[in-house]
């Protein structure tokens, strides 16, 4: 990220809060670095929705973030992710936003996205759970 102006950029956007910090990095340094010494076999990704406000570099962000894993990993292991939660996400409607990033991203070899905009009628009161799973071999 330090390489891309523009995710810079956004990352600094970020609001913070008491949940989750925004510090670039930080997460991946506590949470994935950890498990590299792992083989895995692939990837299962549900979005949050933390950066919704930054949707213009989603698909670079999110690409960058699956190349970098792999190299580390130096494997071209799949990497399958959900779609954004069908939720009302203020005036701007940023969901259909991020969700046009995330189908962007389907350019990146060996990706899949599950869709998920059919789960619910009623926008304002659907919650999905976050969670990562790393198949390993």
């Amino acid at each position: 990220m330090q390489q891309e102006p523009d995710l810079l950029k956004a990352a600094a956007a970020q609001n913070p809060t008491p949940w989750w910090p925004v510090k670039t990095s930080y997460a991946y340094n506590a949470m994935i670095a950890p498990l590299t010494n792992f083989s895995i076999a692939g990837a299962i990704w549900y979005q949050g929705e933390s950066n919704v406000m930054t949707y213009g570099t989603y698909s670079n962000l999110f690409t960058t973030m699956i190349k970098a894993w792999r190299n580390i990993w130096q494997k071209d292991f799949p990497f399958y992710f959900v779609q954004i939660a069908p939720f009302n996400y203020g005036n701007y409607n940023v969901g259909n936003l991020v969700r046009e990033q995330q189908t962007q991203s389907l350019n990146l070899e060996n990706t899949g996205m599950v869709v998920i905009t059919d789960l619910v009628d009623d926008v304002k009161i659907f919650i999905l759970p976050i969670k990562l799973m790393l198949l390993y071999d």
